[in-house]
C-alpha cells in the first residue's frame, strides 16, 4: 500500500525515514545548493514542487535570505510541518495543491522537483514537466531527481542492501522493494530525458546518480 502523505503519523516520521530510504540524500542537497549558487542571482525566485516537510526550503532560506521561495505541496499535513519548521521565515510563500494552483503568470528562476515525478502516472508526466516549463524564466533551470526503472532484478537487490547499510531494517528494506514495484510509476532514464525534451526543455544534463536514482538539470534554452 502506498504511503499516505496526508497522514500526520507518516509526516511525523518522514524526515528520519527518508535519509535511510534514499542513499546519498544529504549529498543530493549539497549538490543542489551548489548548482543554484552557481546559476542564480542574489534576488532569485525559486519554486519547490512537493516541498514536503521543508527540507530544501530550510537550507535555501538560511543560505539565501534575499531569495523569494515558494513551497508547493498537495498535503496539508506536510505543509503544516514545513511551516512549523520555518516559523518566522518571511521569504516563503506557501501553496497547497498542484502546479495549477499557482498564479498563471508566476515565473521562477529555478524549480526543484526532488523525488516527486516518480509518483506521477506516466500519462501525466509530460503535462507535469510542461507546467514547470511554463513557470520557468527562459534563462531558468529545473532540477529534477527521480527514481528510474531498474534494468535488471539484481539492481533492486543491490539497492535493498544499500538501504540496509544506511539504516533500514531488513523488513523495511523488503517493504521498500515491494513499494518500488507497486506504488511508483517508473520510467527509464532515457524516457525521462525524452519527456523533458518533449515538454520544451532544450538541454538536459545529469548531475547525480545513485543506482536507480537520477538527478538532472534541464534548461528551457
Amino acid at each position: 500500500m502506498a504511503k499516505n502523505f496526508h497522514s500526520p503519523q507518516v509526516v511525523a516520521s518522514y524526515d528520519q525515514h527518508i535519509v535511510k530510504l534514499i542513499p546519498g540524500y544529504e549529498l543530493i542537497h549539497q549538490q543542489i545548493a551548489a548548482i543554484l549558487q552557481h546559476y542564480l542571482l542574489e534576488s532569485a525566485r525559486v519554486l519547490v514542487v512537493g516541498c514536503g516537510t521543508g527540507y530544501e526550503l530550510a537550507y535555501l532560506s538560511q543560505q539565501h535570505p534575499d531569495w523569494q521561495l515558494t513551497g508547493l505541496d498537495l498535503s496539508a499535513a506536510m505543509l503544516e510541518t514545513a511551516q512549523q519548521r520555518l516559523a518566522g521565515v518571511t521569504q516563503i510563500e506557501w501553496v497547497e495543491g498542484d502546479l495549477d494552483c499557482l498564479d498563471s503568470t508566476a515565473q521562477y528562476d529555478a524549480v526543484l522537483s526532488i523525488l516527486v515525478a516518480h509518483f506521477i502516472e506516466p500519462s501525466k508526466k509530460q503535462d507535469f514537466f510542461q507546467s514547470i516549463y511554463r513557470h520557468l524564466k527562459p534563462e531558468g533551470i529545473l532540477l529534477n531527481v527521480d527514481l528510474t526503472q531498474a534494468e535488471q532484478e539484481s539492481d533492486l537487490a543491490i539497492l535493498q542492501q544499500v538501504c540496509e547499510q544506511t539504516g533500514l531494517t531488513p523488513e523495511q528494506s523488503q517493504k521498500m522493494r515491494q513499494r518500488l514495484q507497486q506504488d511508483f510509476h517508473l520510467l527509464s532514464p532515457e524516457q525521462n530525458i525524452q519527456l523533458l525534451h518533449r515538454a520544451g526543455f532544450s538541454r538536459v544534463t545529469g548531475f547525480w546518480q545513485m543506482l536507480q536514482y537520477r538527478g538532472v538539470m534541464a534548461f528551457p534554452v
